[in-house]
């Protein structure tokens, strides 16, 4: 498998090589019929970030697409990814790609070069501040040339943002964007927890420019895929053109009981991502203090990639830790009594619920967390939407090993049952048939 290093302005591969095919005479994608069952196809991938490291939903989830695309199809995957990263988990799916480029995320322009062009982004331009901002003339280039050389059966891409540079180099057709989140969800809710203002003025007049792309998309690509059912009913008449492609687990061995320490209750996530950097603070602010005076001393754990001074500084070593980077998430799940998911912004599927699930962990977590997710509250995990409620949640699970593990052993048949990986490439190979 050819992988190929770019830097700014240099092109991956050769401008003309003998052993791809000619050029496509439909946008660089072939006329696809599809039979009954699933033939091998000639795929691009393009994502917003890589299969790598495994620390996040978004990395998490391109993964395991990609893993059970390449089992079944050529797959060439040209990614956004950062200049330099030392952490190789995830890297395994790459080896089975018949081609990977990367392309830095330095080449995206991120910032406005000056307030004329924010104004010009947002009232002049009917794209929302994330297509410009994701915008790389790399990328683009990089695109075009695989559209003058190669013949694809079909285009999977992650984000819309991330579409639009796929169209401006000239792919039209079998175009299939992944929605995972919707960002207009996202904007509102966290518009919703922010002070009004005039930064607040701005930002409500592109969750209107967002909502209004949103629901244009269908006309602009052939397919679209969201996490679950809730989004795709955002679309009203144009929900025939979406699939759900719900996020999905890995089958972990069941958990060893003995291990769990009275008291610690877990939190996994990227700790820079906003919605978990919110939960976080949330749960330290608001739920310990309640649940410390209803049970006594407690642990709250935090274990996730990266984190800035708002999150590590919590750190006290007793009744907060903060473990950043850790190698392996297992004995941090081992040893937790109960899961948190306080989360209260964002959008999608949480996959830390999915996994703590997975694992045979009591999990309690609001009905953001949850939501999308096939799931019964107080069989298979708990809900609880209100920081006294959710104390008092944790504190009767901590003071009854028995109704954790009943819990727990619920949740994990029922997220093997519905939400395995394996289960959800079946359900891009029927996408990808229609």
């Amino acid at each position: 498998m050819p992988r190929d290093g770019l830097v700014p302005n240099v092109c991956a591969f050769p401008a003309s090589d003998p052993s791809v095919a000619s050029p496509p005479d439909r946008g660089g994608i072939s006329s696809f019929t599809p039979t009954g069952a699933y033939r091998r196809v000639n795929l691009l991938f393009v994502s917003h970030c890589p299969p790598w490291p495994l620390e996040t939903g978004n990395t998490q989830r391109v993964y395991h697409l990609l893993d059970g695309m390449t089992r079944r199809h050529d797959v060439t995957l040209v990614t956004l990814a950062p200049d330099s990263n030392g952490d190789e988990s995830g890297r395994d799916v790459l080896d089975r790609c018949r081609r990977v480029i990367e392309v830095p995320f330095s080449s995206c322009r991120w910032r406005a070069r000056n307030r004329f062009e924010l104004l010009r982004w947002l009232l002049a331009s009917r794209y929302p501040r994330l297509v410009h901002q994701w915008d790389s003339p790399v990328l683009r280039r990089v695109l075009a040339q695989l559209r003058r050389t190669e013949r694809f059966d079909a285009v999977w891409v992650e984000r819309f943002y991330t579409a639009e540079a796929v169209r401006r180099a000239g792919f039209d057709g079998r175009i299939f964007v992944d929605l995972d989140d919707l960002e207009s969800v996202a904007l509102a809710r966290r518009l919703e927890q922010a002070p009004f203002g005039a930064g607040a003025l701005v930002e409500r007049l592109e969750l209107a420019k967002i909502r209004l792309y949103e629901r244009a998309l269908p006309r602009r690509f052939w397919r679209l895929g969201v996490c679950k059912e809730e989004d795709r009913s955002r679309f009203g008449s144009a929900m025939d053109r979406v699939s759900v492609i719900p996020n999905g687990t890995r089958v972990f061995p069941p958990p060893d009981r003995g291990a769990e320490r009275s008291g610690e209750l877990l939190f996994v996530g990227q700790l820079e991502y906003g919605p978990n950097v919110d939960a976080i603070r949330y749960f330290h602010t608001e739920i310990l203090p309640r649940l410390e005076g209803m049970v006594g001393t407690v642990r709250f754990v935090v274990v996730g990639r990266g984190g800035g001074p708002e999150i590590l500084g919590l750190h006290d070593g007793d009744r907060c830790v903060v473990a950043s980077s850790v190698p392996d998430l297992a004995p941090w799940f081992e040893t937790a009594a109960v899961v948190v998911v306080p989360i209260r912004l964002g959008s999608g599927t949480r996959l830390k619920v999915l996994d703590g699930l997975s694992r045979g962990k009591a999990v309690v977590s609001t009905s953001v967390g949850a939501e999308g997710l096939d799931v019964r509250p107080g069989v298979d995990l708990e809900v609880a939407d209100d920081a006294d409620t959710f104390a008092r949640t944790c504190a009767r699970l901590l003071a009854d090993p028995e109704a954790r593990a009943r819990l727990g052993r619920a949740g994990r048949e029922r997220v093997i049952e519905k939400y395995r990986w394996d289960s959800v490439a079946e359900t891009v190979e029927g996408v990808l048939a229609t």
